[in-house]
């Protein structure tokens, strides 16, 4: 007789069940992003976290029922998980994912926007940012664990900030992503500012499309005088957006 019960002990993903037994769903890819894990390790350890759960549940319902609970516990955080197909976090862009962002910024779906010296100016910015030396923010947008996003804001005027988002993983694109990712990463980091303003070219109708639908307004137009062509300054009420989270959650 040959038990399997612990062939792949050794394997990293099996100490990724505590993500599952001990913090909600939203924290456990945190936890996850944090430890610096990809997709694959983590899709390994929920299969960990599922077979442990499975196995305990019927075997101490009636022995043991904080063990049972606690499979219980493990289950339903897998069913929220699989209940929902993507799950964004946001943090700042660490200097190990320097190249990750060059190399995003290097696409041609990025590059039609951003160029030239609106380039130089972000590449730039990044490297003051690493450094310590920037009033800009330079985040990455994960799903799961999975970075697919560019982020950027800035203070503007004194109850505003500035706006620029960027889908760059092409796996991401045209799944209609932007809404919530744009709604999720204002109310979970900048839930006290009163606007936020973002200025897209006027060329850039798929763009403008998508903040309009975000809740974003065009309040005005001027050329850039880093590109000089058309772009439409847009603006969101924070106030307007919490309410219409309030109401449909």
């Amino acid at each position: 007789m040959i038990d399997f019960g612990n062939v792949g002990v050794g394997d990293p993903a099996c100490d990724l069940i505590i993500a599952w037994n001990l913090l909600p769903a939203s924290m456990g890819y945190i936890f996850c992003r944090e430890v610096g894990l990809d997709e694959a390790t983590w899709q390994r350890g929920l299969g960990w976290a599922l077979s442990n759960a499975l196995i305990a549940l019927p075997y101490y319902k009636d022995t043991n029922l904080v063990l049972a609970s606690n499979a219980r516990h493990v289950l339903q955080q897998l069913i929220e998980d699989h209940r929902r197909q993507f799950i964004f976090h946001f943090a700042p862009v660490k200097p190990s994912q320097r190249s990750l962002v060059h190399n995003w910024l290097k696409q041609t779906h990025t590059k039609e926007w951003i160029h030239g010296i609106g380039l130089q100016s972000t590449l730039t910015g990044i490297e003051n940012f690493l450094q310590g030396g920037s009033s800009a923010t330079y985040w990455i947008g994960y799903d799961r664990a999975a970075p697919f996003a560019f982020l950027i804001t800035s203070p503007s005027v004194e109850d505003a900030i500035a706006l620029d988002v960027f889908i760059c993983d092409l796996k991401y694109l045209g799944k209609r992503l932007a809404v919530p990712l744009i709604h999720e990463f204002l109310i979970g980091q900048f839930p006290d500012v009163k606007r936020i303003l973002i200025d897209p070219e006027a060329a850039n109708t798929r763009a403008i499309h998508v903040y309009k639908k975000a809740g974003f307004k065009i309040v005005g137009e001027f050329i850039a005088s880093w590109h000089p062509v058309l772009h439409y300054q847009m603006e969101l009420n924070m106030s307007d957006l919490l309410t219409f989270n309030t109401e449909h959650h």
